[in-house]
Parts: structure tokens; sequence; C-alpha cells
């Protein structure tokens, strides 16, 4: 009966309409979370499509790592992801999830790409700081990766509507949905 009650207070909380601040913040975290569940099922998936049609071999990715991880993961997730709030205006399978969307405060649907490269761009410098010279990790880089993922997620503690700095320069914000 324990769990049948928790699953009754996340349910709460997730149908919430006006969710008090520490909710939303949970269900971004959540929302990201689940997105990469969803980049990490389709990068499984992708991957071994690739390995399965000799394209890892051909392209001696031993020699070529950062390229391949940028043309292979990286770029086509990005190019994903922007498409899916453009197309859906705003949401992603994470934030469909925990029924979050991104609000513009600009014309045009087009700023969710503009919007995702800050999100992506961590993922280069993690990518660049451990692909470079592999198999050896260039620390300065993959420390810059975290102080800027630091940087970008800090003003979600004290923002309204607890706001990433990308949110915040473009004039975005992601809220809960209306109707259920």
């Amino acid at each position: 009966m324990v769990m049948g009650s928790g699953i009754l207070k996340i349910d709460k909380i997730l149908y919430m309409t006006k969710p008090k601040r520490q909710y939303i913040f949970l269900r971004r975290v959540g929302a990201y979370l689940i997105d990469c569940i969803v980049i990490f099922i389709l990068y499984v998936i992708s991957q071994s499509t690739l390995q399965m049609f000799g394209v890892q071999e051909a392209w001696n990715i031993s020699e070529n790592l950062y390229s391949y991880t940028f043309l292979t993961i990286t770029l086509p997730f990005f190019v994903l992801f922007s498409l899916i709030e453009v197309v859906s205006d705003g949401v992603t399978p994470g934030k469909l999830v925990t029924r979050l969307k991104v609000v513009r405060g600009v014309k045009g649907k087009w700023w969710y790409i503009v919007r995702n490269i800050p999100k992506f761009l961590v993922w280069e410098l993690f990518h660049i700081g451990f692909a470079i010279q592999y198999p050896e990790p260039i620390i300065g880089i993959i420390v810059l990766g975290y102080v800027y993922m630091l940087t970008v997620a800090l003003p979600m503690f004290w923002t309204k509507g607890r706001r990433t700095l990308y949110d915040v320069i473009l004039g975005m914000r992601v809220e809960v949905w209306k109707s259920r």
C-alpha cells in the first residue's frame, strides 16, 4: 500500500498546474534524465547499425575518434532533438513524460535550435576532452566542461521559474502544461 501512495504523490506532483519551484526543478532534472535515456537507447541502436555495416572500421575511429563522435553522435542527436522541439513546439520525450513545455519569449519556432546549442556544447567539451588525444584525456577541457555545465545550470537555483542561463538569455522558460 505504501508504493501505491507514493505513486499517487508522484502523479499529484506531475499534474499540478501551478507546482512549487522545487517541483519545476525536479521535473526538469527528470525530463533531462529521460531524454538522456532516449539518447542512450538511440545511441546503442545507431552504433550497432554502424558497426554492422562496417562504418566504424572504415572510419578508422582509433585515429579519428573526435570527428567520428561529432558526426555520428552529437550532430545527429542535436538535429533530432532540435527538430522534435520545433515540430512539437517545445516538448522533448522527457518533457512529455514530466508534462513540461518550453515557452518561447521570441518569435519563431527555430529559436529551439538556438536553445539547443548550449545544451549540446557541454557534450562537445567532454568529447573533445576525451577524444582528441585518445586514450589520454585532456583534463583541462573536461574540467572546463564541468565549469560550463555548472555556469549554465546554476541560475536554476535562484531564477523565477527555475530558468537556465540560456533560457534567461533567449527569453524562454519551461512551464507545466495547463491541460491534462
